[in-house]
C-alpha cells in the first residue's frame, strides 16, 4: 500500500530526476572527451600555438605563458599537455608525468578538463529537502499519518522507494562518465585505469551521499515555510566551505611550523571523478555521517508534532542538539574560512610581516566570533519561546500597571 501511494505521488518527479542525474553525468563525460580532443587537434594543427610558443620561449624567456617553460620543444609541450592528469605535487615536473598505473593515495592529480557537477550539486541538495519538507507543508503528512502504518515504516519506506533509486542514478551516470573518458581518450594520454576512475566514483558518491542526507535531515526538522528555506540555503552556502575549511586547518598546521607552503593534498573530499581516488577511510567517514543523518531524521520523523507547523523546529526536543550543531558547524567554516585570524597570525609571523600583536589576539577574535555565532543561533532556534516570554512579560507588565493607576 504505501508503495503504490508513494509511486502514485512520486513516479514522474523520480523518474525526471534519474533521467537528469544520468543524462548530466554522460553528457560531462562526453564533453570532457570532446574538449580533450579538440584542444589536442588545435595544438597540432593550429600554425598559431607554435607560433605563440616560439614567441614566448625566445622573447619572454622566463615568460609562464601559455605553460611554455622549461619545454625543450613545441613537441614536448603539446606531448605534455596531452596527457589528461598531472600530479599538483611539489616535486612533479614537464618530464614526470604519472602513468596510467602510476598511483598513491597520498596525492591529488589534477585535469584541464575536470568539471565542477553544480547542476548535480543544487538538485541532489534541493531533493534531499523537499522530500519531507514538501510533504509536510502541502498536508500530505496528515494523510500518511491517518494510516494504519508507523511513522517509522513511512520513513524507511520512503528511503527504500525514492532515495535508493536517485542515489542508484548518481553511480550509475558516473560510471557511464568514467567508461566515455576511458574509451574516448587513447592511450597512453588516459592515464588512469579504469580501476582508478571507478574508485573515485565511490569517494565522490560517498560525498553526494552525506550531502543528501543532511538536506534530508534539515527538510525533516524544518516547520516554518520562510525560515526552512532559508536555513537551507545558509547550510548549502556554509557547505560549499567544508572542504577549504578543513585544508585550511592544515594550512595552519604547516604556518605554525614554520612552513609557508602547505605539503598536505587536498584529496580528501572529491568533487568529480578521475585519478585521485581519495582514501578509503574518507569514503567511510562520509558514509558514517550520513548514517548519522538519516537516524536522526528517522527520530525526529516519528516524534515531529503537526501543531509545531509554523514554528522553525517541528520537534522541540530537537531544539538544543540542532542549536549544537549549528554552532559548531558555522563557527568552524566562519572561524577557518571566512574569518581567518590564525592563518593571519601564522603568515605573518612566517613571512616576517611586522605584527606587534601577540597569539592573544587571534584567541579573542575566535572567541568572539563563537559567541557571535553562538547567540545568533540560540535566536533563531529559540525564537518562539522566546516570543513567548516576551508576550508574557510585556503582558504582567501591563498588569502591573493597571494594579497600579487603581
Amino acid at each position: 500500500m504505501i508503495r503504490s501511494i508513494y509511486w502514485e505521488r512520486y513516479k514522474k518527479a523520480l523518474i525526471a530526476l534519474c533521467l537528469l542525474i544520468i543524462a548530466f553525468s554522460a553528457y560531462t563525460g562526453y564533453s570532457q572527451q570532446r574538449d580533450w580532443h579538440y584542444k589536442r587537434n588545435d595544438y597540432l594543427t593550429n600554425p598559431e600555438r607554435k607560433q605563440e610558443f616560439r614567441e614566448s620561449e625566445g622573447a619572454m624567456g622566463s615568460s609562464y605563458e601559455n605553460g611554455a617553460v622549461g619545454f625543450s620543444s613545441y613537441d614536448e609541450f603539446v606531448e605534455y599537455h596531452s596527457y589528461l592528469f598531472h600530479s599538483t605535487q611539489p616535486h612533479a615536473s614537464n618530464t614526470n608525468v604519472p602513468k596510467a598505473k602510476d598511483y598513491t593515495a597520498n596525492e591529488a592529480y589534477q585535469s584541464s578538463q575536470s568539471r565542477t557537477p553544480g547542476l548535480l550539486i543544487v538538485v541532489i541538495a534541493l531533493t534531499g529537502f523537499l522530500l519531507f519538507f514538501y510533504d509536510q507543508k502541502t498536508g500530505f503528512n496528515q494523510f500518511l499519518y491517518s494510516l494504519s502504518v508507523s511513522r517509522k515504516e513511512l520513513f524507511v519506506k520512503k528511503l527504500l522507494y525514492l532515495v535508493l533509486p536517485l542515489m542508484a542514478s548518481v553511480v550509475f551516470g558516473k560510471l557511464i562518465q568514467a567508461i566515455l573518458l576511458y574509451v574516448m581518450i587513447p592511450q597512453p594520454y588516459m592515464n588512469a585505469t579504469l580501476g582508478q576512475l571507478l574508485y573515485s566514483i565511490v569517494g565522490f558518491s560517498s560525498l553526494i551521499f552525506l550531502l543528501f542526507s543532511a538536506n534530508l535531515l534539515i527538510g525533516t526538522l524544518m516547520g516554518n515555510i520562510v525560515f526552512g528555506p532559508l536555513t537551507w540555503l545558509v547550510f548549502n552556502w556554509l557547505a560549499l566551505g567544508i572542504p577549504s575549511s578543513v585544508y585550511g586547518v592544515f594550512d595552519i598546521y604547516s604556518l605554525r611550523k614554520g612552513e609557508s607552503f602547505n605539503n598536505y593534498p587536498k584529496n580528501l573530499f572529491l568533487i568529480d571523478i578521475g585519478k585521485t581516488g581519495g582514501y578509503w577511510w574518507m569514503s567511510l567517514l562520509l558514509l558514517a555521517l550520513a548514517a548519522g543523518c538519516l537516524y536522526w531524521a528517522y527520530r525526529e520523523y516519528s516524534m515531529i508534532s503537526l501543531e509545531n507547523d509554523s514554528d522553525y523546529l517541528l520537534s522541540k526536543t530537537a531544539r538544543w542538539p540542532v542549536w549544537l550543531v549549528m554552532t559548531t558547524f558555522t563557527s568552524f567554516v566562519f572561524t577557518i574560512n571566512i574569518n581567518s585570524p590564525w592563518q593571519v597570525y601564522y603568515s605573518q609571523i612566517v613571512h616576517k610581516i611586522d605584527f606587534t600583536g601577540t597569539i592573544v589576539t587571534p584567541i579573542i577574535q575566535t572567541i568572539v566570533g563563537i559567541l557571535f555565532v553562538a547567540a545568533s543561533c540560540f535566536v533563531i532556534v529559540f525564537f518562539s519561546s522566546i516570543r513567548e516570554h516576551l508576550l508574557v512579560w510585556q503582558q504582567k507588565r501591563l498588569i502591573k500597571k493597571e494594579l497600579a493607576s487603581h
